[in-house]
């Protein structure tokens, strides 16, 4: 009875020729907008600066630096030569074929100035890994000297230096491919979100609609029953779209770029350079990936309620997305406490990079937490809420479901 319920759910489901379109647009968008977004660089050609890390790749070293900044010399001076040698055209003392080769040089020294900028000032980062350490210690000893250690600045430093100490020192790697794969875009948290929240909503105001509450409602047997199975078939649900998503962004990265360096501290990223993770890329890939899973599945179990409340899909589509969007707007205008407390909305959970691309460490009693110890059980928390909810709303006598 529950397996031939669960197919019938299912079918009625995807039955729906507009979930289907959506569920295609979406995906269609989702490949477009990875083609033509991403890492962008202004003027520079990505093959340029791929051979410039690749040259000062690993370990940063003295010669390595010594080399960029040799290379550096050249293309400046190449550029900066520019008016002399023209004005030497014009004056005829130099031949048109000495000008046309200097001027071809010039060209080359411009193509490649802002993609070795960008190399040049990444390799500096990466160098400066262990002055920044220092820097931190010498800012916790000037609290120990001043006995200052119930400051609470003082215990979220601590907390980031105790953490450092034990990374994996980052290095130059070719990060472009693992920087566009790791950092989720908002288009990419619209369309999953969308796709959820069109496909839960009729879950259950298309009972009411078409009068099936009225038989499900005669039987305690048949409100339990139902009930797990639309609970299922929720969960199910968003895993499915959010695995999807994933699929198709590792496998169009995975052709464009590879995975390299996969193994890398996450700090070697320059967006992830101010974490305090102790992870690797894959590592952080596989956690953001879990994270978002459990996150979307609180997304489509939070529809389904709503489905059940409003008893209409129009409204639950409307009401879902203002809850789940609301964020968006509240965590770029708030700050302090209304902030902190935004940071654990479902939009900036499933945005899982927001939250370690710095030190998101908060004091609670004099004691330092890390956001990530906080998060998970705030997830498990939401979904069991949500759970028990729908089934103490569903199961209640006093609840006059038709």
């Amino acid at each position: 009875m529950p397996v031939s319920l669960m197919k019938y759910e299912i079918y009625k489901m995807f039955h729906r020729k507009s979930l289907i379109i959506v569920i295609i647009i979406s995906i269609v968008l989702q490949i477009v907008l990875m083609i033509f977004t991403g890492k962008q660089r202004n003027e520079m050609d990505e093959n340029y600066y791929r051979t410039y890390i690749n040259i000062v790749t690993g370990h940063v070293t003295n010669e390595k630096l010594l080399w960029l900044k040799n290379e550096k010399q050249i293309l400046d001076d190449t550029i900066d030569k520019y008016d002399f040698h023209y004005q030497q055209y014009i004056e005829k003392t130099i031949t048109t074929k000495e000008y046309k080769k200097y001027l071809a040089k010039y060209n080359e020294a411009l193509q490649k100035k802002n993609s070795f900028l960008e190399a040049y000032e990444y390799y500096i980062r990466i160098m400066n890994w262990d002055n920044n350490l220092k820097s931190l210690r010498r800012s916790l000893d000037s609290f120990e000297h001043a006995k200052d250690m119930d400051n609470p600045e003082y215990i979220k430093k601590k907390a980031v230096y105790e953490r450092l100490i034990n990374v994996k020192a980052p290095e130059v790697i070719y990060s472009t491919g693992w920087e566009d794969l790791l950092v989720i875009p908002l288009y990419e948290i619209i369309l999953i979100s969308i796709i959820i929240i069109i496909g839960i909503s009729p879950l259950w105001s298309e009972e009411y609609s078409s009068g099936m509450m009225k038989i499900i409602a005669s039987s305690k047997q048949g409100r339990k029953v139902t009930s797990i199975i639309k609970l299922m078939l929720a969960s199910i649900y968003s895993i499915f779209i959010v695995v999807l998503f994933i699929i198709i962004k590792i496998v169009y990265f995975t052709y464009k770029y590879d995975w390299m360096n996969w193994n890398s501290a996450i700090q070697s990223i320059d967006y992830f350079q101010n974490s305090i993770l102790n992870i690797s890329n894959l590592q952080y890939l596989i956690i953001s990936s879990l994270f978002r899973i459990i996150a979307y599945t609180a997304l489509g179990l939070m529809t389904l309620l709503i489905s059940l409340l409003a008893k209409s899909t129009v409204f639950t589509i409307f009401i879902s997305w203002c809850i789940f969007s609301s964020p968006i707007l509240l965590v770029e205008m708030s700050k302090g406490i209304v902030g902190s407390v935004l940071d654990f909305s479902l939009f900036s959970i499933i945005e899982f990079e927001k939250l370690f691309e710095q030190s998101r460490i908060y004091v609670l009693g004099g004691q330092p937490l890390l956001s990530s110890f906080i998060i998970l059980p705030v997830l498990f928390i939401c979904i069991f809420i949500l759970v028990f909810v729908i089934f103490f709303y569903n199961r209640s006598s006093k609840n006059k479901l038709c």
